[in-house]
C-alpha cells in the first residue's frame, strides 16, 4: 500500500459575538483567542475572503480581503464606541463551496 495524502478543501468559519480591543492593531495569530481583534476562527482553507463591519446605521467602517487581518475596533484612527456592530463575511473555500455569513458583534471598552 502506498502512502497517500488526502486534502479536503472544505471548511467552516465562525466569528465571536464580542471582543475587547487593546489597540494592538488588526493583526492576529491563527490560534489567537484573546478577543482583542474581531476575526474569524477557520477550519479548513479559505481561497477568497472579504470581511465587512458596519455601524448600526449601515455605514461601512472596516473591510479586509486578508483572512489574517481582523477589525481592531478603530475607524479612521479613532476608537469606536462600545456597542453592537453588524458584520458580513463572504468567500470561498478551496473545494469551491461558498460562504456568506453575517451577524453582530459587541465591542467592549
Amino acid at each position: 500500500i502506498e502512502d497517500a495524502v488526502f486534502v479536503d478543501g472544505s471548511g467552516r468559519i465562525r466569528f465571536p459575538t464580542a471582543f475587547h480591543p487593546t489597540g494592538q492593531g488588526g493583526e492576529y495569530g491563527p490560534r489567537d483567542h484573546h478577543n482583542a481583534v474581531f476575526h474569524p476562527f477557520i477550519e479548513g482553507s479559505v481561497q477568497d475572503y472579504r470581511l465587512m463591519v458596519f455601524t448600526r446605521w449601515g455605514e461601512k467602517i472596516f473591510q479586509t480581503t486578508d483572512v489574517n487581518k481582523g477589525w481592531d475596533g478603530y475607524f479612521n484612527g479613532t476608537p469606536c464606541a462600545t456597542g453592537v456592530y453588524a458584520w458580513r463575511a463572504v468567500g470561498t473555500f478551496y473545494d469551491g463551496s461558498v460562504f456568506d455569513v453575517k451577524g453582530s458583534v459587541t465591542l467592549l471598552r
